[in-house]
């Protein structure tokens, strides 16, 4: 059982780095507007917070093993866990948006060993029927 994440952040944030660099190396072949070279150094900062974060790709379950398949730092990780140890918590919240449109969204926890481990929502591409498969795979739901 597999359910994948449809998001884009991943694409972009990669793009924003390879126009970065293409910038800062414009910017020091024209001598009078080398300080334009500055501009890209703030968002590679900002870029290492960005860094921090975990970017979910997909969720699968075999046998009693759940793996969380993520992005982080430019490379691909794992993250494994027991599924007896997992407590699992399928919430929904509803976003007021700028012209009165309510939209929900539902945000499944992972919880092992009495910490979060994963917070897997709507709006990184999951789908909250992917979501209910799961929970009834698992015998939960």
């Amino acid at each position: 059982m597999e359910i994948k994440s449809s998001n884009k952040f991943i694409d972009l944030y990669l793009f924003t780095i390879g126009f970065a660099i293409i910038f800062i190396l414009i910017a020091f072949h024209m001598h009078k507007f080398r300080w334009l070279a500055l501009f890209p150094v703030f968002g590679i900062v900002l870029w290492l917070i960005v860094l921090k974060y975990r970017f979910p790709k997909s969720v699968s379950i075999k046998g009693n093993t759940l793996t969380v398949k993520y992005f982080q730092t430019f490379r691909t990780k794992y993250d494994s866990l027991p599924v007896s140890a997992c407590r699992f918590n399928l919430d929904m919240y509803t976003r007021t948006g700028n012209r009165g449109q309510k939209t929900e969204h539902y945000v499944l926890t992972i919880s092992a060993n009495n910490a979060v481990r994963w917070k897997l929502t709507t709006l990184e591409g999951f789908h909250v029927e992917d979501f209910q498969v799961m929970l009834k795979y698992i015998g939960i739901y």
